[in-house]
């Protein structure tokens, strides 16, 4: 008899524009956001039924703090710097030679805080280069600015990988597929099924 089930598991997704100006916003959403959304997508569902709900609640409090902290460090930064152009009395912002446009699938709350912080990142780009283009900031700290918070999120991204890596490795260490009941049994298969592709047809980037 044909198994009844879908070759694909059907998933709720919120599918979402996400416009980036800056060159560094766009580069963090194509080299990271692939790996990221499927970990957060296994923090957010794998995790809540084949792991101990104590163990899958730290692991999902862990990753929302690292978020949480690195919006609000990154908000800090871009409040400093729009009090900068205050200061200076400067009102221009930035035209961007190749803007570009993303499709993206909201998979799990996390993934959409993650986006969040993407678009905060791109902000405080657009802010920092009018503070370099009216000649507020030299082109070191301009530099200094771009590689540090383009790094913060990219190192950010890769920690959230290596958790969910090892979250996995533990789980399949520790379990016997076969004592799974029903319902645990398709939510393993769905994890082990090649990761979705989070990102559609991209026409800008």
């Amino acid at each position: 008899m044909a198994d009844p089930r879908p070759r694909s598991f059907s998933r709720p997704v919120f599918d979402q524009t996400l416009s980036l100006r800056s060159e560094h916003a766009q580069r963090v959403m194509l080299r990271e956001f692939p790996r990221v959304v499927n970990a957060l997508y296994t923090i957010d569902v794998i995790l809540q039924v084949v792991v101990e709900p104590e163990e899958s609640d730290r692991i999902e409090s862990l990753v929302a703090s690292m978020i949480t902290s690195t919006v609000e460090e990154i908000t800090i930064e871009l409040a400093r710097f729009s009090q900068l152009k205050v200061d200076h009395g400067i009102t221009d912002t930035p035209r961007y030679t190749h803007p570009g446009t993303l499709n993206v699938r909201i998979v799990s709350p996390q993934v959409a805080q993650f986006v969040a912080l993407v678009n905060c990142l791109d902000d405080l780009m657009v802010c920092l280069d009018s503070l370099w283009l009216s000649g507020v900031l030299s082109n070191r700290q301009r530099a200094d600015g771009v590689h540090l918070w383009q790094q913060t999120i990219l190192r950010l991204g890769r920690r959230i990988v290596g958790i969910e890596q090892r979250a996995r490795i533990t789980h399949r260490q520790s379990t016997s597929l076969p004592t799974l009941t029903r319902p645990e049994e398709e939510v393993v298969l769905e994890a082990n099924e090649p990761p979705f592709d989070p990102l559609e047809e991209s026409p800008s980037l």
